[in-house]
């Protein structure tokens, strides 16, 4: 199997060069003033939306009980904070048209998911 291509920063740095002619330094320091604006505007409880893209919001989540499986005692989760992703609509029109996702998805897979369903876009982190 094919290891997966990672975009991170220096990637996003990259490809500002190429398409705007710009130095190494000066495309990091781009990528990275836009990563610290929206950092800054989740830190105060902002929504941050990039049309066509998706949006980032902060979601709290709350305290509740849930039974460990291995030895089925009750375990306090507390309250939270989660970041949460919701995709925009044309970028999870992209998604689920692409070669990949329908490749993943197809009924010879190893996991298929029910007909008419598409998979969730609202990952949590923390």
């Amino acid at each position: 199997m094919a290891e997966k291509q990672l975009i991170d920063k220096k990637a996003l740095a990259r490809v500002l060069e190429q398409k705007f002619d710009l130095t190494h330094a000066k495309s990091q320091r781009i990528v990275a003033k836009i990563i610290h604006a929206l950092s800054d505007g989740l830190v105060r409880g902002e929504r941050v939306l990039l049309v066509g893209f998706g949006s980032f919001h902060l979601q709290r989540r709350k305290s509740h009980r849930i039974m460990h499986p291995a030895n089925r005692q009750l375990i306090e989760i507390p309250e939270r904070l989660a970041l949460v992703f919701r995709p925009g609509k044309s970028l999870k029109k992209q998604l689920l048209n692409s070669p990949k996702w329908l490749e993943s998805h197809s009924p010879e897979s190893s996991s298929p998911i029910p007909e008419n369903q598409p998979p969730s876009f609202a990952p949590s982190l923390g």
